[in-house]
């Protein structure tokens, strides 16, 4: 089955890609119209026995797609044709951008088994391909119009930043990593990643690999402006930031506790919870082309 998202590029785009699909594949092709339809789609096509989905949209798109999958995600594999405008999930597999060069990947039929990040939080479950922001990262997101981010790419974002830094909130919280406490921090931003990208090819987590057992985890405490600005440019040039305030674990578990409520992005679904376990699951999920260990589909 392919799931496509008609609302992730131009109306033309999804024409093209319906033509494409229909004459490379017998799948059958199903759109979207409203919030939790691929999650449904996903989930019924599973059940019915689907081989492969198809995701054909943005990382939202996908995003639902993998939890409709859940939690059986051995009897399905995934291809992704990435259409939307930040495709960051499809950048940290190292996936083509171009969603021509994409529907070659089907032909190939070479499979790469990723991880995956299972997120428990305050009783219910999320599952995310590439990565979790909060505090700097999702605010700057979400303070970037779609013409900046589209016109600027990186460079927006470090516009973007120096904007919302002043009035970042604090968030008091206890962090265990691998089950050892390290103690109470004040936090002003928090990553913790699967892949390298997000915010629309930012590389908020050097180093990460969605095929490497471990969550990257990336955190910056509360500072002063000048210190947190200085925090952009090696950010900006995918580096780790050497900074007292700038805390980075690799782990297989993590465990936030918030004194109040705190805010994630998942993929671009909001989670917002006092409580939440981070855990990687290695190899869980298998998705044509990705960069990784290959089998034939």
């Amino acid at each position: 089955m392919a799931i496509l998202n008609p609302s992730a590029g131009t109306a033309r785009e999804a024409d093209w890609l319906r033509e494409e699909l229909a004459s490379i594949t017998d799948a059958e092709i199903r759109a979207t119209e409203k919030a939790g339809d691929g999650i449904r789609m996903a989930r019924e096509a599973v059940a019915g026995g689907a081989a492969l989905l198809i995701a054909a949209g943005g990382d939202g798109t996908l995003h639902e797609i993998a939890n409709g999958m859940a939690p059986d995600f051995d009897r399905c594999a995934l291809a992704l044709i990435p259409m939307g405008t930040g495709n960051d999930t499809a950048r940290s597999l190292g996936l083509p951008l171009d969603p021509e060069q994409a529907l070659k990947l089907l032909a190939e039929g070479r499979l790469g088994a990723i991880d995956l990040m299972r997120i428990d939080h305050d009783g219910s479950t999320t599952y995310a391909l590439n990565a979790a922001t909060g505090g700097m990262g999702g605010q700057v997101n979400e303070s970037m119009p779609e013409d900046i981010k589209d016109r600027w790419g990186p460079l927006a974002y470090a516009r973007a930043a120096a904007s919302v830094l002043p009035d970042l909130p604090v968030h008091e919280v206890t962090i265990e990593v691998d089950g050892d406490n390290r103690a109470n921090l004040q936090l002003v931003s928090l990553v913790v990643a699967n892949g390298e990208f997000a915010a629309r090819g930012v590389c908020v987590a050097p180093g990460a690999r969605v095929s490497d057992g471990s969550l990257s985890v990336h955190a910056i405490l509360d500072s002063s402006l000048p210190e947190l600005l200085s925090l952009i440019p090696p950010i900006l040039r995918g580096d780790v930031p050497e900074h007292d305030n700038y805390l980075h674990w690799r782990c297989k578990s993590l465990r936030v506790k918030a004194s109040e409520g705190m805010s994630l992005s998942a993929d671009g679904e909001l989670i917002e919870a006092t409580d939440m376990e981070f855990s990687v699951l290695p190899g869980a999920l298998r998705v044509l082309g990705a960069a990784s260990e290959q089998t034939e589909a």
